[in-house]
């Protein structure tokens, strides 16, 4: 029996240290695990909250253009962010509180277009994510798209603009299928164009 504690013993010792060391974050909370391989080069322009879980194959990149100016990224307490996560900030990406993101997201507060010498960043606008959302395996944000508190962006949707709070959207563009009424005390479909 003495030796079976030892191996759980030694094999948890191992689990806890192949996560990723909190020291070199801007802020780490507490309860907070973050799986490698995680490609953050940045780690101190990135501030994670409590009890908060990034899986494997995360790539967190701030930066500026011009070397000057950094981006942050924030994620709030009680935080799930799946696999193969991809966050780009120039100036600001945010997670809320309590969200639930699948596998293979990409949020990016700045795009690469097209220049004289190669492909240049876009102006950075800020990327925000409400408290409550839930985020689908390969959804994508673009900049400047604010998603609102409690919605759900479905798998593989692309959204390239503002989400209202309590919505469902799909889509590529991501389109509104439905929207909780607290008025109407349930679902509602959106009006038709």
């Amino acid at each position: 029996m003495d030796l079976r504690r030892r191996i759980v013993a030694r094999r948890f010792r191992s689990s806890i240290e192949r996560h990723v060391r909190p020291a070199a974050f801007g802020a780490y909370g507490s309860g907070t695990v973050v799986h490698p391989p995680l490609h953050a080069p940045r780690r101190e322009d990135v501030q994670v909250g409590d009890s908060t879980y990034v899986l494997s194959g995360a790539q967190l990149l701030t930066g500026g253009s011009g070397g000057g100016s950094t981006g942050r990224i924030t994620v709030g307490s009680g935080t799930y962010l799946g696999r193969d996560l991809t966050i780009v900030a120039h100036e600001l990406v945010e997670i809320g509180d309590d969200v639930m993101g699948s596998d293979r997201l990409y949020l990016a507060d700045t795009e690469l277009i097209p220049g004289p010498d190669g492909p240049v960043p876009s102006t950075p606008r800020p990327v925000r994510i409400g408290a409550g959302v839930f985020l689908g395996t390969g959804a994508m944000v673009l900049p400047g798209v604010t998603v609102g508190a409690r919605s759900l962006v479905a798998a593989g949707a692309v959204v390239d603009r503002d989400v209202p709070p309590n919505a469902v959207v799909a889509g590529n563009p991501a389109r509104v299928v439905r929207r909780f009424d607290p008025g109407a005390g349930g679902w509602v479909q959106p009006a038709r164009d």
